[in-house]
């Protein structure tokens, strides 16, 4: 059952129930979709113009309700979010024409972008465009407060989608660059307005004020100001000396700017940070990459800075201190994940220093990072979780009490996988495979609980950070009761067990996180 249904080759979408009604279509998440089933093309001339149709019906579709890119959601992405189905559609039939599911949403998202916010018709369009003028900027947001990330050379040419908008004077074109989104001030948007880049507040002031006393000297050696203006000119001046020593003279100038740069310095490090953190990896070594690549960005960043060069003491002490929780988190990447010890002493507790030092830094120097990564501080500030090896006892609570846990292992039950998918309609990509606990009731009352599901109280997560659905049946494994559906009947206060949590996995993937509160534990399929 399904909303629409599109033809082999898009020409007819039939609309086959009302919108508003209920769908038996992805298990758990038949409540919160519309949904429209893709025809299985035969051939690719065919499979092409249904692409073309599916991408145009699917954004405006989304336009037409005022709705994004982030809610267009895939079969598999339901079944892994929430549950109740085990399908993986429609990753194998693009991928038999060799086109993907994120390609998909690029090419929607690109339609609506043209619907809604671009077009000749505004005076901006996408294309190749070519510079004029040397060295223009680019920036990590349309605006001239964005972070500068780059720069274009005088006749260089730059491709833009059909995204734009305006902002302080400026028309801004958006290009991508090796996975970077960057904006471009690409013409004047009203008239030119005066600014004064370089030059501080009190050296502007200064400047005027010195002027009109030049002239007012002038005019009073010219006889053309009498004992009044004489006596204006040396109140002016004493109003000049008092800007200068207020404005110049009080602070130390060149420090509030040695001190701004390392700010700035701190913010390109975050925001670098952000960027590589939100990359996806595809396995356990390629997330170490990512993590000492997130690392090696914030100490790039502020290598150039030193301690000794700040006047000021509690200054110096912050940078001292951030270079310092850099460095420790580099250490404590050496061996991750294979060396819990060593991440949690040095990584985490870096972590948190860093981040004690950039939470002073937003507060009385005014860190503030720009508005593409206006959640990395957030994200930046929360202590990362600490990392338990295989076999070391977890602690957490439940509504009803305390429990423990210990992952044992990761296994593939190659028998059951084969069964799954002859009988059960299993894809030839998907595994059952089984997480291996030991769990122990320390204090939850049989009386008080109907049961533990471990689906609400662990996650487990592949390398692109998705979440495993546990299948609605099971088989066996040795030496383990089996969590059918994450589900498990409460166990007697005290006792021990050894539990199998089944799961869907797929072939191409070994490598598994598990979460439990702010503990992670890596384990490998056997």
């Amino acid at each position: 059952m399904t909303h629409y249904v599109m033809e082999l080759d898009g020409s007819v979408v039939y609309h086959t129930q009302p919108d508003n009604t209920l769908a038996w279509r992805v298990g758990n998440g038949n409540s919160r979709c519309v949904a429209i089933e893709l025809t299985h093309a035969t051939d690719r001339e065919t499979f092409e113009r249904q692409w073309e149709e599916a991408v145009a019906w699917c954004a405006d579709y989304l336009s037409g309700r005022g709705w994004g890119i982030w809610q267009l959601v895939s079969h598999r992405d339901y079944s892994r979010r929430w549950g109740g189905s085990v399908h993986m559609d429609p990753d194998g039939y693009f991928a038999a024409y060799g086109r993907s599911w994120e390609q998909f949403k690029t090419a929607v998202a690109g339609r609506m972008n043209v619907q809604t916010t671009g077009g000749h018709d505004s005076g901006f369009a996408g294309g190749t465009y070519r510079c004029t003028v040397p060295a223009p900027n680019l920036r990590t947001a349309p605006s001239l407060s964005g972070r500068v990330a780059g720069t274009l050379r005088e006749g260089e040419t730059a491709l833009l989608d059909f995204w734009y908008t305006t902002a302080d004077g400026w028309i801004w074109g958006r290009l991508h660059r090796g996975g970077t989104t960057l904006y471009a001030a690409v013409g004047k948007s009203q008239p030119p307005f005066i600014r004064f880049p370089h030059y501080s507040v009190c050296r502007i002031s200064l400047a005027i004020l010195s002027f009109m006393l030049i002239l007012i000297n002038v005019f009073a050696a010219m006889g053309r100001i009498k004992t009044m203006g004489k006596r204006f000119g040396a109140v002016l001046c004493a109003v000049v000396l008092g800007l200068s020593l207020i404005g110049c003279g009080g602070a130390n100038n060149e420090e509030a700017q040695r001190q701004a740069s390392f700010v700035d310095a701190v913010e390109t490090g975050i925001a670098d940070w952000s960027d590589v953190s939100s990359k996806k990896a595809g396995s356990i070594e390629e997330q170490a990459s990512l993590l000492q690549q997130g690392v090696d960005v914030q100490i790039d960043a502020v290598s150039k800075f030193r301690p000794k060069d700040f006047e000021d003491e509690s200054f110096a002490e912050l940078v001292k201190d951030y270079k310092s929780a850099l460095d420790m988190e580099s250490t404590g990447l050496v061996n991750y994940p294979n060396d819990p010890s060593t991440y949690n002493d040095n990584y985490v507790k870096g972590c948190k220093k860093a981040s004690s030092v950039v939470k002073e830094l937003e507060e009385k120097a005014g860190l503030k990072m720009d508005d593409d990564h206006s959640k990395a501080l957030s994200k930046y500030v929360k202590s990362p979780s600490v990392l338990v090896p295989l076999g070391q006892a977890i602690a957490f609570e439940t509504e009803y009490g305390e429990m423990e846990l210990s992952v044992d292992g990761f296994v593939v039950d190659t028998d059951s996988s084969q069964r799954a998918r002859e009988y059960d309609g299993w894809a030839e990509n998907q595994n059952y495979s089984y997480l291996l606990c030991t769990v122990t009731n320390d204090s939850i009352d049989p009386k008080e609980a109907d049961g533990i599901s471990f689906a609400d109280l662990i996650q487990t997560k592949g390398p692109d950070s998705v979440d495993l659905t546990c299948p609605n049946f099971s088989y066996e494994w040795p030496g383990y009761e089996i969590a059918t559906g994450g589900y498990l009947d409460t166990m007697p206060e005290g006792s021990t067990k050894k539990v199998a949590i089944p799961y869907v996995t797929d072939t191409s993937v070994s490598d598994y996180c598990v979460v439990v509160g702010d503990n992670v534990c890596f384990v490998r399929a056997q």
